[in-house]
């Protein structure tokens, strides 16, 4: 599975105020920007599914109100090209 969260700074040696407000703060930003189970989710640009028949990946992106599926090519890793977003 590839890593797509950012990694957390490495903790001081000692308790240190401002890296817990830091983290905090990194840990509540990078939170509200991920897609929950348990709710509604807006998601601005597109979904990109795999198709587990023949591996291959799909967008799904509404535009003025129509739904389109468009094919999306692989990377030289064998994975979807998207946006610096893993969602769109």
């Amino acid at each position: 599975m590839s890593q797509t969260q950012k990694p957390l700074p490495n903790p001081p040696d000692e308790y240190d105020r401002t890296y817990m407000f830091d983290l905090a703060s990194l840990v509540i930003a990078e939170e509200s920007k991920t897609v929950k189970t348990d709710r509604d989710n807006i998601v601005s640009g597109a979904l990109i599914l795999k198709d587990t028949a023949n591996s291959k990946y799909y967008k799904i992106k509404v535009t003025n109100g129509t739904l389109g599926v468009t094919e999306v090519t692989k990377n030289s890793a064998g994975k979807p090209t998207t946006s610096t977003n893993p969602y769109i």
